[in-house]
């Protein structure tokens, strides 16, 4: 008898196919790009914010203007900030009143 492919049955296929070690269907447990589907930037300071080169996995904006320190915003413009780190404004938050130029820490105690 002659053997050809058409004689040879098909192996079975397991109903369940495995994944890699390592990998979950949420993503990876360890290592590798945490989101293939867009750029990732390091976030330094922890404010939410990334610079620099993407990354395997970080933030999804690069718009940080300073990586290296937390930046509050300084609605009033007198160099004071107040609220939640931003990406880019003053490095400190202490102004009580960020409505008003006159009230910050330099003339009026908060």
């Amino acid at each position: 008898m002659q053997i050809t492919m058409a004689t040879i049955p098909a192996p079975a296929l397991p109903s369940v196919l495995h994944q890699a070690p390592g990998y979950k269907s949420t993503g990876l447990t360890s290592g590798g790009d945490c989101d293939d589907a867009r750029l990732l930037y390091a976030d330094s300071d922890g404010d939410g914010f990334g610079a620099g080169a993407s990354v395997a996995c970080g933030v999804a904006n690069n718009t940080d203007c300073d990586d290296a320190r937390l930046l509050y915003a300084d609605s009033d413009g007198d160099g004071f900030g107040a609220g939640a780190p931003v990406a880019c404004g003053v490095a400190n938050n202490t102004d009580c009143n960020d409505g008003n130029r006159a009230i910050n820490p330099t003339t009026f105690y908060c």
